[in-house]
């Protein structure tokens, strides 16, 4: 993801975007920033609370499900 990124960002630089652009591109990868290290915080947190069986059952249903719809 952050070689991608950066690889846009090159792109962008090359095709000049102005001041407003900027700040809204700053402002875009912060928020994805803290969104995504909370994400990750509060399942990590659920995980050492709950465990995994919530996703394992959750896998199960919607494994059967998938092979009922196939079928």
């Amino acid at each position: 993801i952050f070689g991608s990124g950066l690889y846009e960002l090159k792109e962008l630089m090359e095709i000049g975007i102005s001041s407003d652009q900027y700040i809204n591109l700053i402002l875009g990868i912060l928020a994805a920033f803290v969104v995504g290290y909370l994400s990750i915080e509060l399942l990590l947190r659920f995980l050492r609370n709950h465990g995994t069986l919530v996703f394992v059952i959750y896998r199960i249903v919607l494994g059967t499900g998938i092979l009922i719809f196939l079928v």
